[in-house]
């Protein structure tokens, strides 16, 4: 194996950690907006070649998209009370 196929492989396996922690992170978010009564149904990660976004469904079968391409998982959470105003 070449050092770039091995620099790519690495980079790979730290891209699928880094989406396992936005996921578990996204579990424990709902977890504490179903506690606060916000009306919250579901969070799920969106992963597009455009980018990835979070859709938060309320009650009522509305959805409210946020931008977190490129977060770590604590500017994901911000980004996500930043661009949906339902939560704050």
């Amino acid at each position: 194996m070449t050092e770039i196929e091995e620099k790519n492989e690495h980079l790979a396996f730290l891209a699928l950690i880094e989406r396992s922690k936005r996921q578990h992170a996204l579990m424990y978010l709902k977890k504490a907006l179903d506690y606060s009564d916000c009306g919250v149904t579901d969070i799920e990660l969106v992963e597009t070649s455009n980018g990835d976004y979070v859709d938060v469904t309320f009650y009522g079968k509305e959805k409210r998209r946020a931008n977190i391409s490129a977060d770590s998982v604590p500017a994901m959470i911000y980004d996500i009370f930043r661009q949906i105003e339902w939560l704050r």
